[in-house]
């Protein structure tokens, strides 16, 4: 179903789809971006070793909260526009903004965390992690103006080659330079897949330039003050609440390799879930969308959980009992260890896997600042147990069931409050 809608100069009218891109497609593509990220994880598990990987870990925690506060859930704006005229203005501003402020703020972020020793980094790795958190930002800014105008085939190929372009970049440096390049390999990765995009979608971002003038771009700078003032603090906390906090806290208790280790064990085991979860929301948030508004929450969780749970615990059945094996069998023996994790970490996994979906009710039902507060809670959670973990002296795989478990109960509540 779409709707004409004329563009900003009165032009003839647009197409603009009711639902932004076809859901087929987009699970296809996700699934695609899964399986190459699953390859890249089986080709750096067999070039480097832990260590390095923990300190990439570090990297990838950092620039992954970074671009979240820097990207402030503008992409959801573009994701969201009701027409042409909408998307236009959103996706001019949101670029607008990310181009702007990451070229003032980060770089001085990352200059007087260098100066104050708090980011353990140098020149060569800050500059990586600013081009990476820029680049991604644009980056997800622009595929979400794919799928809203219908580019799926864009959508699809810019998933797929974010992915493996990095990944290509990254096992060519080890090659020439050794595993110690893997930040600066992801940038430059980053920014040729963010090019890309840029250049298969130039024809558009043509025309929304030169139809938004400063003034149009200023009233859409106010429509969006709600993102740019809460959705890159709630993204970012979510982000920390989800793992990043725990790698930076495991890194800074344990090393790097225990970090590398975790970090390895998470992104392959949410590898293994992510096309199926992406496919499940999709899928799901009409329907609760529509059910919290009637009350009906519960019976639509009814219908559905037996055969989310009974998905989760197939997909994740292997990795529980086999896990420690697996790793070393597909990713080599120094990563065995990273299948312990996985076990201890399971909860974690099906609770997220199942509940995720059913959750979208809170933010049907405008309850996001309770949602902000559970994360709030999660990152102080973790971080009191990493506290009494480093003054007893606890090893990292008991912290890690501890927060497993605890991790389990905060996502049960907020089954309970969504429902």
């Amino acid at each position: 179903m779409t709707a004409k809608v004329e563009d900003s100069q009165g032009g003839p009218a647009r197409k603009i789809p009711s639902v932004p891109g076809n859901l087929i497609q987009f699970i296809i593509s996700n699934i695609g971006a899964q399986a190459v990220s699953f390859a890249a994880a089986l080709i750096l598990g067999r070039l480097v070793t832990t260590s390095s990987f923990g300190q990439y870990s570090i990297f990838l925690a950092t620039t992954s909260i970074g671009s979240a506060l820097l990207l402030s859930r503008l992409d959801m704006a573009v994701a969201l526009s009701k027409d042409a005229i909408e998307i236009e203005k959103n996706t001019v501003t949101s670029i607008a903004f990310v181009v702007v402020i990451g070229s003032i703020v980060a770089p001085l972020l990352f200059c007087a965390a260098m100066l104050s020793h708090l980011l353990a980094i140098g020149l060569v790795d800050a500059c990586a992690a600013y081009v990476t958190i820029v680049g991604f930002s644009i980056y997800q800014i622009l595929l979400m103006l794919a799928a809203n105008s219908r580019r799926t085939r864009i959508y699809s190929v810019g998933r797929v080659l974010n992915i493996l372009i990095i990944i290509f970049v990254q096992t060519l440096s080890i090659f020439i330079f050794g595993d110690s390049t893997l930040a600066l390999g992801h940038s430059i990765g980053q920014a040729v897949s963010t090019t890309i995009m840029l250049l298969l979608l130039w024809p558009l971002l043509k025309t929304f330039g030169g139809s938004c003038s400063s003034s149009q771009i200023s009233a859409s700078c106010r429509r969006l003050s709600s993102y740019l003032i809460w959705g890159g603090a709630a993204a970012g906390v979510n982000i920390m609440a989800q793992r990043e906090i725990l790698v930076l806290l495991v890194a800074l208790l344990y090393g790097n390799s225990p970090a590398g280790l975790v970090t390895f064990s998470l992104r392959t085991t949410n590898g293994a879930l992510g096309a199926i979860s992406i496919a499940l929301t999709h899928f799901i948030a009409p329907e609760v969308g529509t059910a919290a508004h009637h009350g009906r929450t519960k019976i639509l969780f009814r219908n559905y959980a037996p055969w989310i749970i009974a998905a989760g615990l197939l997909i994740l059945g292997p990795f529980l009992v086999f896990s420690k094996e697996l790793y070393g069998l597909v990713f080599g023996l120094q990563w065995s260890d990273a299948g312990n994790y996985v076990r201890a970490l399971s909860p974690i996994f099906i609770c997220q896997f199942v509940i995720s979906p059913f959750s979208t009710s809170m933010f049907a039902r405008n309850q996001h600042i309770t949602v902000l507060v559970w994360d709030i809670a999660r990152i102080g959670f973790v971080c009191a147990a990493a506290w009494f973990a480093y003054s007893a002296e606890v090893s990292v795989l008991p912290f890690l069931v501890v927060v497993s478990v605890a991790y389990s109960f905060f996502y049960l509540w907020l089954l309970w409050r969504s429902l």
